[in-house]
């Protein structure tokens, strides 16, 4: 068929499905009807800026103002945010009124209210507010300065014994455990003996055994970290909770009314790989089956061929826990309410690593996203983003454009840009910024303002309009891909050169695009999940099926997902690698008998392949493309919306044909 570059194809007629969801929330029901919604989008599907209160002191009646004109133009809410100084620490630059006093909640319920009758959202962003170690800010007084909530690092001390030799070791303030562990050809072994009781005033005296062997005593200790936040604490999410996010509808006359678009923008939580908490080692023995304090010193060096296994069943802990008690029950909170949380997390989908396992943090987000500043699109994190939000059947894909662009922003810019994020995913435009005040024109916080401020604000109806309609569209159903690649995290877990996972994914990921061929990034637990139906990989809960998966110069992978991918093969999938093949599992770490045998059935001899292009390659002689064009290469994003069929096409010039 024919097409113009940059529409939206819509096959098939169905009956209209009424039921009711919250603002902005798609519909993926099979008999859905997306053409009404298409032509006239409902509530929740417009752009929703960053509002800077910062510049000058509030004014109720500016503030009304500035929201009645964004209604004007389809707005669906709006996003407070402030802005840091130039101190140290970066701490929060506040306007008057001081945030959270009186006379800050009467403002924000004023405006709270005008947006409930204009069917608008408000929201606060947490960006400078939860910065740890930031100077003033506002968790700082409603969390970081409670030292039970502080987070722990776990820290260690290693002594070296002879056979027979006696030492008595100090034991600082916060050591709450003592290991002796034998030593083998210079390699610490696992399995060890309890010295914990031996512990006396600060010290600890232990005679080594007078065999032949070498010893270390081992003392396990935490430290607290001030000005923080433990997100493995029991209940650390409630207390967000209820000291924060509550607020908001205590301060709204006990409603959600008028509340929307929560979002939490650079999010710095966690100590990385040694976050800590008290019930650590109870959790761990439960989980996995054996004692921490076994292979305990396989976090610090290396204790042998268990070594990776140690690190990735200590990162699958942390991470559970910091989901458990964390993220998931503010996830909750949003959730019950129909209010949208989004974000712009740390590392933004560049880091696997960041959280410890960004797709395992972020999918607690109704609308996982990220930044992209200037006037840009980034298909990596643009595919991270609704990747998670597709396997995990998030409502929304938050897009932060455009900021730092500068004044002389145009709409053309900022069309193509959102066109192509578009391509990528993102379903909800979110302007940086809006500015409640330029201070004079003195004041400016990474400009520009895209809104009343601008010029072509007059015209920008028609923008925005175009915009609000394909939310709606690209929201709705399911997206379509034929290929996964795995996000590389377990390669961080088992230090097995993570980094150089995540650059042959994310190659792989820009030649896909680039050649027409749509893609996800899918995590381990997805893969868990999925079942294998007519060749092909099915995820459960998640409407997602592929017809190829990508292990990317991984060195480290999960078992189960090996066993997975070998039955994949087996019913006719495609399974390919690129560069370095598996060598460490959570199974039984490193040289592992029975890994090179799953290997052979998981991904054969043909599709183990040297890079990127190889990979290419190997994936369009296999598969035939969801759509490709006749006259040139183009990309597209195909949604499964009810019984339609739904293309996003660009770089199609007017007349070239697209199949």
């Amino acid at each position: 068929m024919k097409i113009l570059a940059s529409i939206v194809l819509l096959l098939a007629t169905s009956p209209a499905n009424a039921t009711p969801l919250p603002t902005g929330y798609p519909d993926r029901s099979e008999k859905f009807d997306a053409l009404p919604g298409f032509k006239n989008p409902p509530p929740g599907y417009g752009q929703v800026p960053f509002w800077w209160w910062s510049g000058d002191a509030l004014n109720e009646e500016r503030l009304l103002w500035q929201v009645r004109e964004l209604h004007k133009k389809g707005i669906s809410g709006v996003q407070v945010n402030y802005s840091h100084t130039d101190a140290g620490g970066w701490p929060t630059d506040l306007a008057q009124p001081k945030i959270f006093s009186e006379e800050w909640w009467k403002y924000y319920r004023s405006v709270s209210e005008e947006c409930a009758k204009l069917d608008m959202g408000i929201g606060l962003s947490t960006y400078t507010l939860d910065w740890p170690n930031g100077g003033e800010n506002l968790f700082k007084k409603l969390f970081y300065d409670n030292s039970d909530l502080n987070a722990l690092e776990l820290i260690a001390n290693k002594h070296n014994l002879n056979p027979g030799e006696t030492k008595t070791l100090p034991c600082t303030e916060g050591t709450f455990a003592a290991w002796a562990y034998r030593v083998k050809d210079g390699v610490t072994q696992p399995g060890g003996t309890d010295l914990t009781a031996l512990i006396n005033n600060g010290r600890l005296t232990w005679t080594a055994p007078s065999d032949s062997a070498q010893w270390q005593v081992w003392t396990y200790g935490s430290k607290k970290h001030p000005g923080t936040l433990n997100p493995l604490l029991e209940n650390s999410g409630n207390t967000v909770i209820q000291g924060f996010y509550q607020q908001f509808q205590d301060h709204n006359d006990g409603t959600s009314k008028g509340l929307n678009y929560f979002f939490n923008d650079e999010l710095q939580v966690g100590l990385g790989k040694f976050a800590w908490n008290t019930d650590f080692p109870a959790e761990f023995e439960k989980r996995k089956g054996y004692s921490l304090f076994d292979v305990l010193p396989g976090m610090w060096e290396d204790m042998g061929d268990s070594t990776p296994k140690t690190r990735i069943d200590y990162a699958d802990v942390r991470m559970a826990l910091m989901e458990e008690r964390y993220f998931e029950p503010i996830y909750n909170w949003h959730t019950d309410r129909g209010i949208i949380y989004g974000c712009d997390n740390h590392g933004r989908g560049l880091d696997p690593h960041a959280y410890g396992d960004y797709f395992r943090a972020t999918r607690w987000y109704s609308a996982p996203g990220h930044d992209t500043p200037g006037g840009n699109a980034d298909v990596i994190k643009g595919k991270v983003s609704s990747s998670i939000a597709k396997l995990y059947q998030r409502p929304r894909v938050w897009l932060e454009g455009y900021h730092s662009l500068g004044w002389g922003a145009t709409p053309e810019n900022l069309m193509f840009a959102t066109r192509e994020n578009y391509l990528l995913g993102c379903t909800l435009l979110n302007l940086h910024g809006l500015y409640y005040s330029t201070y004079g024109s003195r004041w400016e916080w990474a400009p520009p303002c895209y809104h009343f401020r601008m010029p072509y604000w007059a015209h920008m109806g028609t923008f925005l309009k175009y915009f609000d309609r394909l939310s709606f569209l690209m929201s709705q159903g399911d997206a379509v891909a034929d290929v996964a690649i795995i996000y590389p995290v377990t390669p961080y877990e088992a230090e097995l050169k993570g980094k150089k996972a995540t650059s042959a994914a994310f190659d792989l990921g820009q030649h896909l695009m680039a050649a027409g061929i749509n893609f996800d990034f899918i995590d381990h637990q997805s893969i868990d999940r999925a079942e294998i139906k007519d060749g092909a990989l099915f995820v459960k809960n998640a409407n997602a099926s592929y017809k190829a998966l990508v292990f990317p110069d991984m060195e480290a992978a999960r078992w189960s997902n090996l066993e997975k991918a070998a039955a994949f093969t087996k019913a006719g999938g495609l399974v390919i690698s690129t560069g370095q093949l598996p060598e460490a599992t959570e199974r039984a770490g490193r040289n592992d008998p029975q890994l090179a045998p799953l290997l052979d059935q998981a991904i054969p001899a043909k599709n183990r392949l040297g890079d990127a292009k190889q990979a290419l390659t190997k994936i369009k002689s296999a598969l035939v493309q969801d759509s490709r064009g006749i006259n040139g290469t183009v990309r597209t994003l195909h949604r499964k919306i009810g019984p339609r069929d739904v293309y996003l096409t660009m770089d199609a010039k007017p007349g070239d044909v697209v199949e």
